[in-house]
């Protein structure tokens, strides 16, 4: 079981804000109104385990993980443990792509998830630019591994299922032009805007019948690796566009329209 939720729109669109809440601590703290997607998400994750719990019958073993990483300037940084550097990507027959050496978190109940949460957008890379004050320059994936043991006494064994939820928050696409990137954050910029393109043409041709016997280039970006289970595989996902009501910004908010009509 997997499902995979992202964001996607023009810095400054209201993507993290959909996705995650306010990044104001006062805001963040008023409960479920000024919650975004992910604290909602994992709200009903919560209750279905407890409601699940006190259900009599066969005993079940329920454990909830959580991994949260960035995607910046194409290397993998590990946001609950930033400090140990670039993470690399493996691949394997059996679980595709993966990132070795990554954190999982164990969540035991809600406020554990909403830690992870917090201590991930606490280590993300940010930047100010002209059009955006609070611009994240990485795309963040926020990962939710439910693993379920349930006793099955008549064969003297047990079933095993293993979930998987994520929630991603992808960087802003950006004219250059607009933004007045210079230095560090043009490269921010260009990175960000191939990652995104990369991600449109595997969208693009799997969405597309006559296309998905093609070669879908999930290697050409760290982000369309990571996505591949979700973009190629049997998971669930939903897709949120996000564009801003200002009448200079109509160019890029069909672009965002666009895109998401492809998938």
């Amino acid at each position: 079981y997997a499902a995979t939720a992202f964001v996607y729109g023009q810095t400054g669109s209201g993507k993290t804000y959909t996705i995650s809440g306010p990044q104001d601590a006062h805001a963040a703290s008023q409960g479920p109104q000024t919650w975004g997607l992910v604290q909602h998400s994992l709200d009903a994750l919560f209750q279905a385990i407890e409601q699940e719990r006190q259900r009599p019958g066969i005993p079940v073993s329920r454990v909830v993980q959580a991994s949260y990483l960035e995607i910046y300037n194409e290397q993998i940084i590990d946001l609950l443990n930033p400090s140990s550097g670039p993470l690399p990507i493996r691949w394997s027959s059996s679980a595709g792509f993966y990132v070795e050496n990554q954190i999982k978190m164990d969540c035991d109940a809600l406020e554990d998830c909403h830690h992870v949460l917090n201590e991930g957008l606490r280590n993300r890379s940010v930047r100010a630019h002209a059009l955006n004050d609070y611009s994240s320059r990485s795309h963040a994936l926020l990962t939710l591994y439910v693993n379920v043991v349930e006793a099955v006494p008549q064969a003297g064994d047990s079933l095993r299922k293993h979930g998987k939820l994520c929630f991603v928050d992808l960087a802003g696409s950006e004219r250059l032009a607009e933004t007045k990137n210079a230095g560090d954050a043009r490269t921010e910029s260009v990175n960000i805007n191939q990652s995104l393109t990369t991600l449109g043409r595997c969208i693009a041709m799997l969405s597309d019948p006559k296309r998905k016997a093609d070669h879908v280039p999930f290697r050409d970006s760290k982000l369309t690796q990571l996505l591949a289970d979700a973009l190629g595989g049997k998971a669930y996902m939903l897709m949120i566009a996000c564009i801003t009501l200002l009448p200079a910004q109509v160019p890029e908010s069909i672009n965002t329209l666009r895109y998401a009509q492809r998938a």
